[in-house]
């Protein structure tokens, strides 16, 4: 099982991350049923029941690579390195979107 909830971010995080959300994704596991969160969640907190939005992830891609080029200033980067979100890909919906999102991020 996946799930997604999301909480809202600090105001003056909406700029730095491109969106007004964060994204936690619950993954049962499958012998004993017990959700696990990628990060701490404190009592009383807020959630909303989130889905998969392809157009949002790739906005979001073309958000960071435009922050990279920013502090760049110009230069050419020696090297970039790219660590991927599973959800992204064939454990949520049998559907691998890491060769479109690479060749975006490298355009």
């Amino acid at each position: 099982m996946l799930a997604f909830l999301a909480n809202e971010l600090p105001a003056p995080l909406h700029e730095i991350f491109g969106e007004q959300y964060y994204l936690n994704v619950l993954l049962a596991d499958p012998e004993t049923g017990v959700l696990n969160c990628n990060r701490t969640i404190t009592q009383g907190s807020y959630f909303y029941l989130a889905k998969r939005d392809e157009k949002l992830m790739f906005q979001g891609v073309d958000h960071i690579a435009q922050q990279v080029v920013g502090h760049l200033e110009g230069k050419q980067p020696a090297a970039v390195f790219h660590a991927d979100c599973i959800v992204r890909g064939r454990v949520s919906f049998d559907r691998v979107l890491n060769d479109e999102i690479v060749a975006r991020m490298q355009y």
